[in-house]
C-alpha cells in the first residue's frame, strides 16, 4: 500500500511536469505507458507473486520456483525500459522517476546509474528546458530517497513479524514449561504430605497402637483375676470398653493417613470451573492414586489453554472423565470457535509444545496419547488413557505364564 502511495504522487508529480514543460502528445502517452509498467510490476512482480502463494500450504514446488525467477526479472526488466524509453522519445523523460522507483527497491544499487545516464543524456539532447530537467532530476532523487525509505520500512517491518513469531514462540514453551514446574510442584508438595503422614502413621501404630493393645490385654487379664469381685469386674469392663473404643479411633486414623487417593474428579471439575474458554465437565471419578490425578489435572488444564489459544475464546470445550475397570480415561473436544471472529488465531499443527508435554506425561506412566482433528465435528480432540496398576500387575502376570517364578 505504501509502495502504491509514493507512485501515485510521483505520477501526479509527472503529470504535473508533463503538463507544465512538455504538453505534448507523445510525453503523455509515455506517462501513461510507463505508469502500466510500474502497476505490472506491483502485480507480477515478486510482492504480488509472494502475495498470492500465501494461500497455498507454504511448500515451493519447482513451478513457483519458476515463478518467482521470472518475477524477479520483471522487476528488473521493465522499470529499466521505462528509465530507457527517453532515449527514445525524448518527451518521456517527465516518466523518468517511476522507473527510478522500482530500480531503486533493487538490492543492486548500480542498476541507479540507467536513471542518472539518461537524466544526464536528457539535458544534452535539450529533450526539456533546464527548469524541466531540474524538476524532473528533483523527482528522480525523491523516487530513489522514497524507494529506499519504504523498502527499508518494509524490511524493518518483516524482523519486527519475525521477532515477534520467536518471541511469541519462546512465550508459548515458557508457559508450557511453567506449567509443568507448578504441576511438579503440586506433586512434589503432595507427595511430601504423603511422606508425612505415612511417618505419622506409623508412629501411631507402632507406639500409640501397641501400648493401647497392652493396656487392652492386661484389662482383660485382670477381669479374669478378678472375675469373682463384681465391683472390680465391672469397672475393668467398663475400662476395656474405652480402650477398645480407643484402640478402634486409632486404628481407623491410621487407615485414615494412609489413604493417599486424590478426588480427582472434583480437582478437574475446579481445573475446568477456572478454564480461560467456557467448558462442561462429565466424571464419574471420585479417586485415583496422586500420580494419575497429577497427570489428568495437568492434561485438562494444558487441553484447555490450547482450545483459548487456538479455537479463540469464544469456543466451548467438553471435558469428560471416565473410569473403566483397567484404566482412567480422558477426553477433551472443542467446537473449534465456531461463530468467533478470533477464532483459528494460531493454526493448530498438533506438534507444539503443550501437545508433547502432555503426551510425556501419559507416557510416563504407561498410558496413551492421542490429539488431532475431531472426526465428528470441526474441533480439536485429546484423548489419554492411563492404566490401573492393578490391571497392569494382572496383565504381567497372565504374560508370564505358569512356568514364571
Amino acid at each position: 500500500m505504501e509502495r502504491l502511495t509514493d507512485k501515485l504522487v510521483l505520477l501526479v508529480c509527472c503529470l504535473a511536469a508533463a503538463i507544465a514543460f512538455a504538453p505534448r502528445a507523445a510525453s503523455v502517452a509515455a506517462l501513461c505507458l510507463c505508469a502500466a509498467m510500474a502497476c505490472a510490476v506491483e502485480v507480477l512482480g515478486p510482492d504480488g507473486v509472494a502475495s498470492e502463494g500465501t494461500g497455498g500450504d507454504g511448500v515451493v514446488a519447482g513451478g513457483a520456483g519458476r515463478a518467482a525467477r521470472r518475477a524477479a526479472a520483471i522487476a528488473v526488466v521493465l522499470p529499466l525500459a521505462c528509465s530507457a524509453l527517453p532515449l527514445a522519445i525524448p518527451e518521456a523523460l517527465v516518466a523518468l522517476p517511476l522507473g527510478t522507483y522500482d530500480l531503486a527497491r533493487q538490492r543492486r544499487r548500480i542498476l541507479l546509474a540507467v536513471p542518472v545516464v539518461v537524466w544526464l543524456a536528457g539535458i544534452r539532447r535539450g529533450a526539456l528546458d533546464l527548469l524541466g530537467i531540474a524538476f524532473i532530476g528533483c523527482l528522480v532523487a525523491a523516487a530513489a530517497l522514497l524507494a529506499v525509505r519504504t523498502e527499508a520500512t518494509r524490511r524493518q517491518r518483516e524482523r519486527n513479524r519475525r521477532e515477534r513469531d520467536r518471541l511469541s514462540e519462546r512465550s508459548l514453551r515458557l508457559e508450557a514449561q511453567n506449567r509443568d514446574l507448578l504441576d511438579k510442584r503440586e506433586l512434589a508438595v503432595r507427595v511430601a504430605v504423603l511422606e508425612e503422614r505415612t511417618r505419622i502413621a506409623r508412629e501411631i501404630h507402632d507406639n500409640v497402637g501397641h501400648l493401647l493393645t497392652r493396656a487392652l490385654l492386661q484389662i482383660r487379664a485382670y477381669q479374669v483375676v478378678f472375675a469373682q469381685d463384681d465391683r472390680a469386674r465391672d469397672a475393668f469392663a467398663a475400662l476395656g470398653e474405652g480402650l477398645d473404643e480407643a484402640l478402634g479411633t486409632v486404628r481407623t486414623s491410621v487407615r485414615d493417613l494412609h489413604d493417599d487417593r486424590i478426588d480427582v474428579g472434583a480437582q478437574v471439575a475446579s481445573i475446568v470451573a477456572e478454564a480461560p474458554v467456557p467448558a462442561t465437565c462429565t466424571s464419574d471419578v471420585e479417586a485415583a492414586p496422586p500420580e494419575v490425578a497429577s497427570c489428568l489435572a495437568a492434561v485438562t488444564r494444558e487441553a484447555l489453554s490450547n482450545v483459548a489459544h487456538h479455537a479463540g475464546s469464544g469456543a466451548r470445550a467438553e471435558v469428560q472423565l471416565v473410569e473403566h475397570p483397567a484404566f482412567w480415561q480422558l477426553t477433551v473436544v472443542d467446537d473449534g470457535g465456531a461463530g468467533d471472529g478470533a477464532a483459528a488465531a494460531a493454526p493448530r499443527t498438533g506438534h507444539g509444545f503443550g501437545l508433547t508435554s502432555m503426551a510425556e506425561r501419559v507416557h510416563a506412566l504407561g498410558g496413551s496419547f492421542r490429539a488431532g482433528p475431531d472426526p465428528s465435528g470441526p474441533g480439536w480432540r485429546v484423548f489419554a488413557s492411563i492404566p490401573k496398576p492393578d490391571a497392569v500387575s494382572e496383565g504381567a502376570g497372565r504374560g508370564a505364564g505358569p512356568g514364571s517364578v
